[in-house]
């Protein structure tokens, strides 16, 4: 920077004695040297880069970047509704298995008392048969002996029978509806969440929240959209989401007033299992005591995921002691 400045102040002198036609003290030769270097500074630091055309680049750039994240998070959504289908049809051939297996344990048991129907008829006739014998050789009180023991022990066996088929029934259905519950569930989690959780979204004043309210109208219907306010009661909510993408709420880098708010917010405004999700280009810090229901995302490709992760977790917490229905956030006047 110095030998620069310096060849400056020997350019400008060497063009003022040049152009002089009559002349001058030195102090005034040198006050207008100085005054020319610093014109010719100011002129200099003008033609750096910052002109229209970089700018305009630049929002290409960043433009590009943001269709670049539409096209991935438009994927990703197209990968899960085909994987959505693929379970589906996972879940329809599994009952249809189940169906068949159930109409093939029927048909066996079917068959079994046929079978053991069949064997008692045949056993009754030679009974019969022998009681006919018998009786022609005088020997009637034994066969009635023999008949009667004969009936006690068909009574006994169709009891037994019934009540190991009654068990074994019992067993199989409690075992089948436990598996078809649990595959139910499965698959129905991450619709029962989108259909139940209550979503609220926070923006900035004049913020664009057009992405936002066309991303939860189509994957929350329960949502609401409003303006962040310290001092604005809020309803009771699932998850608390903070719009920050364009900074229309604060700079992290710049305002550590509203990181505090934040922390607020989380810690005393909201109960023990909401969950708090901040969506910003820039990442925010938040406490430790916050970071527990906290969750965030720094593009428009990582929200549904993180948000139903962050969903889960909580439905697991709340299942697990018993806080299903317990108010997620407290209003504050």
């Amino acid at each position: 920077m110095i030998g620069v400045f310096v060849c400056r102040v020997a350019l400008v002198s060497t063009f003022a004695k040049q152009r002089s036609v009559m002349p001058m003290k030195p102090a005034i030769a040198i006050c207008l040297t100085v005054a020319a270097v610093f014109v010719l500074n100011a002129a200099i630091g003008n033609c750096q880069p910052g002109t229209p055309d970089e700018i305009g680049r630049r929002v290409e750039r960043l433009e590009q970047k943001e269709k670049l994240l539409e096209e991935n998070y438009a994927n990703k959504k197209t990968a899960l509704e085909r994987e959505f289908a693929l379970k589906s049809g996972e879940l329809a051939q599994d009952a249809a298995n189940l169906k068949k297996e159930w109409q093939n344990f029927q048909k066996q048991q079917e068959d079994r008392t046929a079978n053991l129907a069949e064997k008692t008829e045949m056993w009754i006739a030679r009974i019969e048969f022998i009681a006919m014998f018998l009786g022609l050789l005088s020997l009637g009180a034994i066969l009635v002996v023999w008949f009667s023991i004969v009936k006690y022990a068909e009574k006994k066996a169709r009891e037994v029978f019934e009540r190991e088929y009654t068990k074994n029934l019992e067993e199989l259905l409690k075992l089948e509806r436990e598996k078809i519950g649990q595959i139910i569930r499965e698959r129905d989690t991450d619709q029962r969440l989108r259909e139940t959780k209550f979503v609220l979204a926070l923006s900035g004043e004049g913020a664009d929240t057009t992405f936002i309210e066309k991303f939860l109208a189509e994957n929350f219907p329960n949502y609401a959209l409003e303006t962040f306010d310290r001092n604005r009661a809020y309803r009771e909510y699932d998850l608390v989401f903070f719009n920050n993408e364009d900074e229309g709420l604060f700079k992290p880098d710049q305002s550590e007033m509203k990181t505090e708010e934040i922390n607020d917010f989380i810690n005393n405004r909201m109960s023990e299992f909401a969950v708090f999700f901040y969506f910003g280009l820039k990442t925010v810090y938040v406490n430790d005591k916050a970071k527990r229901k906290f969750a965030s995302a720094t593009f428009r490709s990582q929200i549904y995921g993180n948000i139903m992760n962050a969903l889960r977790h909580q439905d697991f917490l709340s299942r697990r002691r018993g806080t299903e229905n317990k108010p997620r956030i407290r209003s504050q006047s």
